[in-house]
């Protein structure tokens, strides 16, 4: 018995081309269509860098939202990966922001470094950090198992 992909399947069944965007993008979930080319679990995955949707992260100071992940691009070879969202109240408002080399939430102020250590009195908590690596076009993000709760 062959391994078949689960497109694959589908299209055994009769569906195909809008009927399979609409299962992915509706049926399974609907981050379905916003993480299109990460493959793995929410404390592990890859990002395919060649595709369109993650082309921020070509540049020095770029980033996006993955997976609850926020991932940026720090330096030439280097990439920061905090949760997106924030230990101060749940809000997944997390964002990068290039200029101070930090992790903020929208929400109510909470800054972060790069290493998810609080800033100030709202991001005194700090935030579950990732790391990454580079293996070919693929980011890998996986989740640091020594967090400190």
């Amino acid at each position: 018995m062959s391994d078949i992909t689960r497109n694959e399947f589908l299209k055994k069944l009769g569906f195909g081309g809008g009927s399979l965007l609409a299962i992915y993008c509706l049926g399974f979930s609907t981050t379905s269509c916003a993480v299109e080319s990460s493959i793995g679990t929410d404390e592990n995955f890859l990002i395919d860098l060649s595709k369109k949707s993650f082309k921020p992260l070509a540049n020095l100071g770029g980033w996006i939202k993955v997976r609850n992940v926020v991932v940026a691009r720090t330096g030439t070879d280097s990439f920061a990966a905090v949760t997106a969202i924030c230990s101060h109240e749940g809000e997944k408002k997390i964002e990068f922001r290039p200029s101070e080399k930090d992790f903020r939430c929208a929400a109510h102020g909470a800054e972060f470094d790069l290493n998810g250590i609080g800033k100030n009195k709202k991001g005194r908590k700090g935030l579950k950090i990732f790391q990454t690596a580079i293996e070919g076009n693929f980011l890998r993000v996986t989740l640091k198992k020594d967090l400190k709760s």
